[in-house]
């Protein structure tokens, strides 16, 4: 397992970091339809080689990063939400919550992961992968 964060760009938050673990051995490679979800700034992302982590197609999100991502990312838990309720209603604004309990683990978890930047991952760990 290793700490992770990503540099996730959107046009309702501006430029965010994502952050959370990977635990994982496989590879991904994005179709021409898929966008990457951020940028890997510490971790191994979708496979090691194109510092890139996640996919997007539309309103679809996949990723790599769990251990717990919505807690830990309240502006992408909003973003969700914001898309699901306009895909739904038309256009929405959120209620402003008290974010600072779920911004202080992510602080956390950020620096864990900028800490532990180039350490092994379960992926380099395995035979292929040499």
């Amino acid at each position: 397992m290793t700490h992770m964060a990503l540099e996730c760009t959107f046009p309702e938050t501006g430029r965010q970091e994502l952050v959370g673990y990977e635990n994982h051995s496989g590879r991904t490679y994005l179709g021409p339809k898929a966008k990457p979800l951020g940028k890997v700034l510490a971790g191994w992302g979708n496979n090691g080689k194109d510092g890139v982590e996640g996919a997007m197609y539309k309103n679809v999100f996949g990723t790599y990063t769990h251990g717990p991502v919505l807690p830990k990312n309240p502006w992408f838990t909003d973003l969700l939400i914001q898309r699901a309720l306009e895909r739904r209603y038309g256009k929405v604004e959120l209620l402003s919550l008290d974010d600072s309990t779920e911004m202080a683990a992510h602080d956390a978890a950020l620096k864990l992961a900028m800490e532990f930047k180039g350490t092994m991952s379960a992926i380099e760990a395995t035979p292929w992968s040499r």
